[in-house]
């Protein structure tokens, strides 16, 4: 039978112990090749890492970097408003509950949005501290610790002002505002560069549809690019999330000729898609599984967190769906 191997981690996923948590028997290869690919970008949810966590500044305004480009993710870039941006209202950074990470992690910018709970055990060497625990949003990389948070995320956790401290973090939904945002870095008449946020999980794939002539997204460090010259018409966006999810957000800007830079554009009700919808949830019997294996809870849900290898150092980097996975058939 099929098994799945993620190669930087220990995850073994037997495609066929799988297939029997769906309540599917045999089936065509295109099915399995879905499902599969689920696999490829997903991991269960609730896989706990150790790394360390420093603080990052406790500006308010930090993440908009006015004496530097910034955050990476440019949620907040100073081009679009800073912290008045559209794409700068999510529960996390209205809080300043916000982090940097490595360099490791932060990849090509795969990462940006996510969101990770980070647990402070109350064991740091020299006793600081107390134990704590909160929910952040990764909005920037060049973090010498695994995290950079925040004073704001970092006192809450620590109940400490400055230091590394050792942690563990697991990556969780985004809890999101007003809906997923599409904004508009920067425009002229052949390209735009954008940015997605308010989603649950960060986009693993974008295009724009422009007039029904869809055109493919570029993630450049932790924003979209596309060149499209000088077309016109109706817009719409359509986000796939690294859990699978598809997100469309449409009727935006008046038109692709209208927009400019610091627009944002969010539906009222956004269009979502659940991958692998056609997939059956699992019998309460089916999802009680042997210790090591997925969790329960997680068995239940195809929209699992993010694929991420074992840290066992603060520099260990957190693959984002774009690790090595052999499929071995028999």
């Amino acid at each position: 039978l099929a098994q799945a191997v993620v190669a930087q981690g220990s995850l073994y996923i037997p495609i066929s112990r799988a297939l029997r948590w769906a309540g599917v028997g045999v089936m065509g290869s295109s099915k399995l090749a879905l499902i599969a690919a689920h696999f490829v970008g997903s991991a269960w949810a609730g896989t706990v890492y150790h790394g360390k966590m420093s603080m990052w500044s406790e500006t308010p305004d930090t993440i908009v970097g006015y004496k530097s480009e910034g955050s990476a993710c440019k949620f907040a870039d100073k081009s679009v408003g800073g912290l008045s941006a559209a794409t700068a209202q999510t529960p996390y950074i209205l809080s300043k509950k916000y982090c940097a990470v490595n360099r490791e992690m932060f990849g090509g910018g795969e990462i940006c949005g996510a969101c990770y709970r980070i647990t402070y055990q109350g064991d740091h060497e020299q006793g600081l501290g107390r134990p704590g625990s909160d929910v952040i949003q990764v909005v920037d990389s060049g973090s010498w610790a695994t995290f950079d948070c925040h004073m704001t995320a970092f006192h809450e956790i620590t109940d400490y002002n400055t230091g590394f401290f050792p942690i563990t973090y697991e990556q969780v939904p985004c809890d999101t505002g007003v809906g997923p945002i599409a904004g508009v870095l920067q425009s002229d008449y052949y390209t735009t560069k954008l940015v997605f946020s308010n989603l649950h999980y960060p986009v693993k794939s974008a295009s724009v549809s422009i007039e029904g002539q869809e055109y493919p997204l570029k993630l450049i460090g932790g924003w979209w690019y596309v060149w499209t010259g000088g077309v016109q018409g109706s817009v719409k966006f359509k986000l796939t999330e690294q859990d699978g999810e598809v997100v469309i957000i449409s009727s935006c800007f008046g038109g692709w000729q209208n927009r400019r830079t610091g627009d944002s554009c969010s539906d009222a009700q956004p269009q979502h898609q659940l991958a692998l919808q056609s997939v059956a949830a699992p019998s309460a019997s089916e999802a009680s599984v042997a210790p090591g294996s997925a969790p329960s809870d997680e068995v239940r849900s195809w929209s699992s967190t993010d694929t991420a290898a074992t840290n066992s150092t603060e520099a260990a980097a957190i693959p984002t769906g774009n690790e090595a996975v052999t499929f071995l058939f028999p």
